[in-house]
């Protein structure tokens, strides 16, 4: 599936936005299900969420396996780690991923780890777009 970049307003650019590789995916687990936007973040080695996001799947999030995880300033959080179902817009099929579910104030962010390796993704930057296929997608057209 195809998308287009979604300029966000900046403060510090003088075009006055930037351009982000954002996407409408549905998180669920057991039977909760919470639909939000998520950043497509190549740079993220895993899934990372709020907290807030998990308690609204209903998850503990202390009951998950910790892990720490250190951002671009080097600060560092503990995230805990559960299995969750992703579906993105648009698409019918969840998947099983692994997300950490951390007390920081980090957008949505779709990593490597389980983002990546269940979807191919294809930026476009200079067209103004990008490219999200699952697994079956891409057999399909290879």
């Amino acid at each position: 599936m195809k998308f287009r970049y979604k300029r966000i307003p900046s403060d510090v650019d003088p075009k006055g936005y930037t351009l982000h590789p954002l996407i409408q995916v549905s998180l669920r687990h057991k039977n909760n299900v919470v639909d939000l936007r998520a950043l497509i973040d190549s740079g993220a080695a895993d899934c990372l969420f709020h907290r807030s996001i998990g308690e609204a799947l209903g998850i503990d999030i202390e009951s998950g396996r910790p892990k720490d995880y250190t951002g671009i300033a080097r600060q560092s959080v503990v995230g805990y780690v559960h299995e969750i179902g992703l579906r993105v817009q648009g698409m019918s099929e969840w998947i099983k991923i692994e997300a950490a579910f951390i007390d920081a104030q980090v957008p949505p962010l779709l990593g490597q780890g389980g983002f990546f390796d269940s979807f191919q993704v294809i930026f476009e930057r200079y067209r103004g777009r990008f490219e999200v296929n699952s697994r079956a997608q891409y057999r399909m057209r290879h």
